[in-house]
């Protein structure tokens, strides 16, 4: 089961998570479109995240990454 953490910087104004999970499998699926890691890399691109990495750290496999925090002043419409 993956250990998720979210950390709130107010100061940065952003959200820092960190995932991490046992690795199972050696094989590289880099070159894949749609698995492995392709859809995180490109969500992280799409909406702006920063300081992305993702990758094999001992047994556990560590995503990690910071998003900025937004504010909605109006719930249902567009910030």
């Amino acid at each position: 089961m993956p250990d998720v953490t979210i950390r709130c910087d107010r100061v940065k104004r952003e959200l820092a998570f960190r995932v991490e999970n046992e690795r199972r499998d050696e094989r590289a699926r880099d070159g894949s479109k749609y698995g492995g890691l392709a859809l995180p890399t490109g969500m992280a691109r799409l909406f702006g995240w920063r300081e992305f990495s993702a990758g094999p750290d001992g047994v556990r496999f560590v995503v990690t990454w910071r998003a900025p925090l937004t504010r909605r002043d109006h719930p249902g419409k567009p910030d």
